[in-house]
């Protein structure tokens, strides 16, 4: 949904936009610490900082504060409806479709800088080994001093003097915070967490919506610092309510399939990486596999293949650990205004708080309508994952339409019967079809992810570099076609009147094939 119903904006509207003394009593007072958030520049919907500080030579305190939006989103409201209906919010390529209404996202539920906000603490004792001694869950009102940036946090940690200056009363803390961030960062890897750091595109776009650039989304300390302090706080949420037996949402990724595994173990072979999976494979040795072919051309791709080896993580009932992050109890607890699950997560502390021991019949009864909750956040979140990917590649083909004729040099990121896939430095894929190479007879070999040339044996392997030529664009079907670099004009028209007749004669087919569906 676009647009929210007139019904659910009147809800909104009656949220109050500032705290009154009377909703302070029960709250934890930390107001006086030095909490700030980091986000992205144009971030609005502000829902976790962050405070650190050192307890002694060897331990920190990392404290977690996220917006109380179960505060304001009572269970079974017009807002709470609302937002369980859609799940999550959507950031497609062009807008943000949110969960709740901007009253409350960019609002009262927003921890905006310099205002009293309430929330939700989870203060955790880590020591030098990265593990949580000691934690506290707490409902606290909180007032940010700073509304910081990645690229202010980077700049700072990476020694800029004028960050350093404009944000100096911050700096002591950001260096501590730095240092938990390479505790708990060399934690996950001991434990053998999977860090799959595939770049991601953004495509810039110009007043008009028309795509003027592609660029690389940056992920660096800044990101992996809050992505560290609120895996650290998700995990610990989730190990407590495990703790209590109470009925709880979980985040959890299942072993994955050994059939996939067996294939991933044949990619890797072809670049003599030995990866043997047993029935149970350990997610420290694909992260062993993965860091052996860190530096190399095919890295990324093999990276790629070995994420989509995995099965999808989900929202259930039923904790089955978390294998990509090795994580034995796991749950999303830090992001309340942008997913169900989130805020579900903070009512569920809430209940437990109010009532700690909780009768069997009404424990059954709770878990119940939690899985179907579950469910449909699960349901949702695939949903819009499938949506921002889909605007995401729309843009680039529209992108791509003004470099028709143009060459790159691109990787082979797919090996197919029908041809290879291969993609661009600006992340956009296209396909060079079988029928263009056209001087040799290519055979498609599987096991191997090549097309091999049956007299010259020359072949094209996953992971080779290659020079292409822009060919076509089709918006309509969201596909770019290359062909190999330096292909004569005559040759481009054959191969150009040759795909378009093959989508011809395929959108006729599918045009018969629904025909006969609906008749």
């Amino acid at each position: 949904p676009l647009e929210f119903p007139p019904h659910v904006l009147e809800a909104a509207k009656k949220v109050p936009s500032a705290i009154k003394k009377t909703e302070l009593k029960g709250r934890q007072d930390r107001r006086d610490r030095f909490i700030v958030t980091v986000d992205g520049e144009d971030a609005k919907d502000l829902d976790d900082a962050i405070y650190v500080e050192k307890i002694n030579d060897d331990d920190y305190l990392l404290g977690v504060y996220i917006a109380d939006v179960s505060y304001y989103v009572r269970e079974d409201s017009v807002l709470d409806k609302e937002a369980r209906e859609r799940g999550t919010s959507v950031y497609l390529v062009d807008r943000v479709l949110p969960m709740l209404p901007q009253r409350l996202s960019n609002g009262i539920c927003s921890l905006n800088a310099g205002e009293d906000r309430l929330s939700m603490a989870c203060e955790m004792h880590i020591d030098r080994q990265g593990k949580v001694f000691g934690y506290e869950i707490f409902p606290t009102v909180i007032n940010v001093r700073y509304r910081l940036s990645y690229n202010i946090v980077r700049a700072i940690i990476a020694g800029d003097e004028e960050m350093r200056t404009k944000y100096a009363d911050a700096v002591p803390m950001l260096e501590m915070a730095e240092s938990l961030r390479l505790i708990l960062h060399e934690m996950r890897h001991r434990r053998g967490a999977v860090d799959f750091d595939l770049p991601e595109q953004k495509v810039i776009l110009d007043a008009e919506l028309k795509p003027i650039e592609i660029v690389q989304r940056e992920h660096g300390d800044a990101e992996n610092l809050i992505e560290e302090f609120m895996l650290a706080a998700n995990e610990t949420v989730a190990k407590h309510m495990a703790g209590r037996e109470w009925p709880f949402v979980y985040r959890v990724h299942d072993i994955p399939n050994e059939e996939k595994m067996q294939d991933l173990a044949k990619l890797l072979a072809n670049f003599n990486v030995k990866f043997v999976p047993g029935e149970e494979v350990k997610p420290s040795e694909i992260q062993r596999a993965i860091a052996e072919m860190e530096g190399r051309p095919e890295s990324r791709l093999v990276t790629t293949v070995a994420l989509r080896s995995m099965k999808q993580a989900v929202y259930q009932t039923e904790n089955v650990g978390h294998f990509g992050l090795a994580a034995e109890y796991y749950c999303h607890f830090t992001s309340p205004i942008r997913r169900y699950p989130d805020l579900l997560v903070h009512r569920l502390l809430r209940k437990w708080m109010d009532n700690p021991l909780l009768p069997e019949a009404e424990a059954e009864k709770l878990t119940d309508k939690l899985d179907e909750y579950a469910e449909h956040s699960s349901e949702r979140e695939r949903a819009a994952a499938d949506a921002e990917r889909a605007t995401v590649e729309l843009k680039k083909c529209e992108y791509m339409l003004e470099h028709i004729g143009e060459e790159y040099d691109g990787v082979i990121s797919g090996v197919t019967s029908y041809g290879m896939f291969v993609e661009l430095p600006n992340g956009v894929e296209g396909l060079v079809h079988i029928s263009s190479l056209m001087v040799v007879y290519y055979d498609y070999y599987e096991e191997r992810y090549a097309l091999v040339g049956s007299h010259t044996g020359h072949q094209y392997r996953l992971g080779d570099t290659v020079r292409i030529e822009v060919l076509q664009v089709s918006i309509e079907d969201v596909t770019v076609d290359f062909i190999m670099a330096g292909e004569n004009a005559g040759v481009r028209e054959h191969i150009r009147s040759q795909l378009l007749a093959r989508q011809s004669h395929a959108s006729a087919t599918q045009k018969r094939r629904a025909s006969r569906s609906a008749s």
